[in-house]
């Protein structure tokens, strides 16, 4: 969990040091405290010894990658993560969102652009843990899912952990189970209005909710598809 304090704190993991007093500068003007870490080891040590409430995250780090860094940090913590990534492949963006990344944004980019994810990823973080929400979603007598924890639990075991970008993505399922939710209110309920996202990403995200979910996921019963317009949640009794 971040610590809260007044001052946000950002820790930015790059090994562009130009790049880094400028994201630094940006992130100051704006009120934020910042730390800087240019390698992945680095990273993860500042992490652990200062919880930031936002960490700027890098792919390509030396010593350790940016990958392992995000798992290593939701193996422990539900801090937003916002991944800088040069690769615009979608295999590869699926990847930090699989691990757990919050959001990305691909290099190059402006200090507007940014600064609008920076904000809209810390804003979506603070309303998630000040939301109050039903502690545990009963899918049927079998599934229970534990939203405070972020935990699946079948049969009184617990079998996956969920990111925070899918607890909110089920979390907004949940709460109009029966109704339609179009895609496009998904999108902006998870990503913010600044995010430009296309479908594929939030089908990524049912995939992976419905991989962790559904008894077979290639024939889900609890998150249903309605073709072309959204996604629809039922609860199950027997």
């Amino acid at each position: 969990m971040s610590v809260e304090r007044e001052q946000k704190l950002v820790l930015l993991v790059d090994d562009d040091r130009d790049l880094i007093s400028m994201l630094r500068l940006a992130l100051e003007n704006d009120g934020f405290e910042v730390l800087a870490a240019h390698d992945g080891r680095e990273g993860l040590r500042l992490f652990f010894e200062r919880r930031p409430d936002l960490v700027v995250l890098d792919i390509m780090l030396p010593s350790m990658d940016g990958w392992l860094v995000c798992e290593r940090i939701r193996e422990m913590s539900n801090t937003p993560v916002l991944m800088l990534t040069a690769r615009t492949k979608d295999e590869e963006i699926a990847r930090g969102l699989y691990l757990g990344a919050d959001d990305y944004i691909t290099k190059p980019f402006g200090v507007s652009e940014f600064m609008a994810r920076v904000r809209a990823v810390v804003r979506r973080s603070s309303d998630t843990r000040k939301a109050p929400s039903q502690s545990l979603l009963t899918i049927d007598k079998h599934i229970k899912v534990d939203l405070a924890k972020r935990r699946i639990i079948v049969d009184g075991r617990p079998t996956h952990v969920l990111s925070p970008t899918e607890q909110r993505l089920l979390a907004i399922l949940a709460a109009h189970a029966g109704e339609v939710v179009p895609s496009e209110v998904l999108v902006e309920r998870v990503w913010g209005d600044t995010a430009s996202r296309n479908s594929s990403h939030l089908k990524t995200y049912i995939r992976y909710l419905r991989t962790k979910l559904e008894p077979d996921a290639a024939n889900p019963r609890y998150i249903l598809t309605e073709r072309g317009v959204g996604y629809r949640f039922e609860v199950r009794d027997e």
